[in-house]
């Protein structure tokens, strides 16, 4: 029954994952990525902006309180921190669209280690030589 159940688990291992077929589903992951980094490229853009106008802001906010046009009180230290909140939001969510961004090209590599990681979840017993 063992040698069964291992030549079945091998089988369905093998037969929907062929290196050809796993390519291709990287390959449409990819295009999938690629129309969200589109989109992403697009939110960074209008963050940068965000973050431009934020920047602008808190320099005339520095600068009408440097020239003693505006006093230093309790609220616009409170518009100046939610400000600054804001900006490290900003920043966060740029960073976050450029790690996205960053994803390497799909060659024989990936597909070897990808289908590997697939086929393995397959074949693989535990401890007690119950399959996964």
């Amino acid at each position: 029954m063992d040698k069964m159940d291992t030549a079945v688990l091998n089988a369905l291992a093998e037969k929907p994952f062929t290196p050809e077929r796993v390519k291709q589903i990287l390959t449409q992951l990819q295009k999938q990525i690629k129309a969200t980094q589109e989109k992403d490229a697009q939110g960074v853009k209008a963050l940068q902006a965000e973050l431009s106008e934020l920047q602008q802001t808190s320099e005339r906010i520095f600068e009408a309180v440097g020239k003693g046009i505006l006093p230093l009180d309790e609220l616009l230290q409170q518009h100046s921190r939610r400000l600054q909140t804001r900006r490290q939001e900003v920043l966060a969510e740029i960073a976050s669209h450029k790690r996205r961004a960053d994803m390497p090209a799909i060659g024989p590599r990936q597909v070897k280690l990808f289908r590997k990681a697939l086929t393995g979840n397959v074949c693989c017993r535990n401890k007690k030589g119950h399959f996964c």
